[in-house]
């Protein structure tokens, strides 16, 4: 059964977000016995204009990024910070 990512969303804070399905190799040397792939809900891939389907597969190669805000979205408090970001940008 897949377990159902769930995140904040337009009405309620328990809306489905997409799927993460994990494929297994066991014949695969170790760094690449396993593979994460995440499938979002077409709503949010359309609403956001991004891709439905990505490969989570890490390499040596990639960079850490910063995915997630200390600030929740469409709140004053995102607003203000904005704000704060735009004012020290054009400074």
């Amino acid at each position: 059964d897949d377990k159902a990512l769930v995140g904040v969303g337009p009405g309620e804070d328990k809306e489905l977000l997409g799927k993460m399905r994990i494929s297994v190799d066991p014949f695969a040397p170790p760094e690449k016995r396993q593979r994460h792939f995440l499938t979002l809900t077409q709503y949010l891939a359309d609403a956001n204009r991004i891709p439905h389907e990505y490969d989570m597969q890490a390499t040596p190669d990639d960079q850490p990024i910063h995915v997630f805000s200390d600030v929740r979205e469409d709140t004053a408090a995102a607003q203000a910070a904005a704000a704060v970001r735009a004012a020290r940008a054009a400074a």
